[in-house]
């Protein structure tokens, strides 16, 4: 299965994610390290830009993005590994607004602060063994953390 993994540089848990995935025979977007260029921290690369549009514009960025969308477009699979940021947040929206399946791979004590619109995800998970036994099943599993919304309550 494809499967895009979308976090933020700073979350100290992708790395076992990716290599949990891929032990268990996925094909791993990994935004560290994509196939065909170098990874850029765009935070740090690009402090003190003053506009978006000049970030935006800059080769390296175009390149990246373009990189990250056609991971992203051939992903079956998102999954958002939090703590994550603005445009993780952003590619997981995209992967539910097309109708794939976006599981979120939330720390222990995130359950205990919740985000309403978490309940477009497919679902919610703790453990990566959670999110592994989802991907390998037909069925869907029943996450360990209360996170319960109907799909049949949510527009398609």
């Amino acid at each position: 299965m494809n499967i895009y993994v979308a976090s933020s540089w700073k979350n100290n848990r992708i790395s076992k994610v990716v290599a949990s995935l891929r032990k268990s025979g996925h094909n791993i977007f990994d935004f560290r390290n994509p196939p065909s260029q170098t990874a850029t921290r765009f935070e740090d690369d690009y402090a003190g830009v003053p506009y978006y549009s000049g970030f935006l514009d800059s080769d390296q960025a175009i390149e990246a993005f373009q990189a990250d969308f056609d991971a992203m477009k051939l992903a079956d699979v998102c999954i958002l590994v939090l703590p994550s940021g603005r445009s993780s947040h952003l590619e997981a929206g995209w992967f539910i607004g097309r109708g794939k399946k976006c599981y979120i791979l939330a720390e222990q004590g995130a359950v205990k602060k919740p985000e309403l619109m978490y309940g477009l995800a497919t679902s919610i998970f703790t453990e990566i063994q959670e999110v592994l036994q989802a991907l390998d099943s037909s069925e869907e599993v029943t996450c360990q953390c209360d996170h319960h919304i109907s799909s049949a309550a949510i527009p398609r």
